[in-house]
């Protein structure tokens, strides 16, 4: 598997998307500490994502953290489908050595996906039209 730093406008996607998020996840009954971290601004966020993916190219491929000028802007994701595309290219973009089994981040981001994954399913035609018995 090769591994890549995702884009500034993915890491701003990603992070725009989890803060409008947070009010449509609140009916969970299992929340993420992500969801209720107050204290973690979406800037914080976006630096602790882009940290983690440069901690898997390190696993990688032995690579110290690149220099790199990414910023955070707030930056409205194109739709939900992008917003789980994106999140899912930087799961597995951090995929690499014991990132996924230790990174605390790393888990809840990858629970995060599996719900908006399931919330669009589920808001689909094709999921109304579906038989339920």
């Amino acid at each position: 598997m090769s591994a890549f730093l995702v884009s500034n406008r993915t890491l701003n996607w990603i992070v725009t998307a989890i803060e409008k998020s947070k009010s449509e996840l609140e009916g969970y009954t299992t929340r993420l500490d992500i969801l209720d971290d107050a204290d973690l601004s979406p800037k914080d966020l976006f630096f602790k994502l882009l940290s983690l993916n440069q901690k898997a190219l390190l696993e990688r491929y032995g690579d110290k953290d690149k220099d790199v000028h990414y910023c955070y802007h707030p930056e409205e994701c194109p739709s939900m489908f992008q917003f789980c595309k994106s999140l899912r290219c930087f799961l597995y973009q951090c995929s690499e050595g014991n990132i996924p089994e230790t990174s605390e981040l790393f888990k809840e981001l990858n629970v995060l996906s599996g719900r908006i994954a399931v919330g669009i399913v589920c808001s689909s035609p094709e999921y109304d039209s579906a038989i339920w018995d």
